[in-house]
């Protein structure tokens, strides 16, 4: 079968500042026919306390791309025209600080990840994305006890990693290696349209909030 060279790419970015991540998809490109497209979104951080506590969240590292990966695969018909460049390359972990004042009042902070706009609940249940994880000093998981992190014991600030992911249509790999380790037939090529297609359409112009929320103990 002779090899044409299918461009397929779509970018999701998050870029972010002290407690603000803006987010916007680059183009995506199939067999040519170039879609240009550029929207704005954003994660806001926001919090939620008893009066008896005091806490704070800010984003250290907010670059979050949906983006190209290279990696060895058995084919190469899906590329991504920013590989020349270096830009929008797959990167899925943002960070954040949580600071808490009369934190002998606290019981547990709890984190909530959800769109304001936009449909992130579809794309993580449409198997394109999956919902994020949440790892700090001492565990792991969106429920922070008193006692469960190291920093939360030593000090007032807590560092926590959110990571990201592809879903179970991509079976958790980045879209660049799924499609490339596949033979290049019309099923595929439309598979990787309408996946890539539907990522688009569900996060494209979508906005988020990390909610952070304190509960006092009782």
């Amino acid at each position: 079968m002779k090899k044409s060279k299918k461009l397929i790419m779509l970018v999701g970015m998050l870029f972010g500042s002290v407690a603000l991540v803006s987010a916007g998809f680059a183009a995506w490109v199939i067999g040519g026919n170039e879609v240009s497209k550029e929207v704005d979104g954003n994660i806001k951080a926001d919090t939620v306390t008893d009066s008896t506590i005091g806490i704070e969240a800010k984003m250290i590292d907010g670059n979050i791309c949906f983006g190209w990966k290279k990696e060895s695969t058995t084919y190469d018909w899906l590329s991504n025209s920013d590989e020349e460049t270096g830009n929008y390359a797959e990167d899925l972990e943002a960070k954040f600080t949580i600071k808490v004042t009369n934190k002998d009042n606290l019981d547990k902070i709890t984190l909530t990840f959800a769109s304001e706009t936009g449909n992130w609940t579809q794309a993580v249940s449409g198997g394109l994305v999956t919902e994020p994880t949440y790892t700090w000093a001492g565990g792991t998981g969106s429920e922070i006890s008193k006692g469960a992190a190291t920093e939360l014991v030593e000090g007032d600030t807590i560092t926590v990693t959110m990571t990201f992911g592809w879903g179970s249509l991509f079976d958790g790999k980045n879209p660049m290696k799924y499609f490339n380790d596949l033979e290049e037939t019309s099923e595929n090529i439309e598979n990787a349209k309408t996946r890539l297609g539907n990522l688009q359409t569900y996060l494209g112009s979508a906005t988020f909030k990390v909610t952070v929320k304190a509960t006092a103990a009782a």
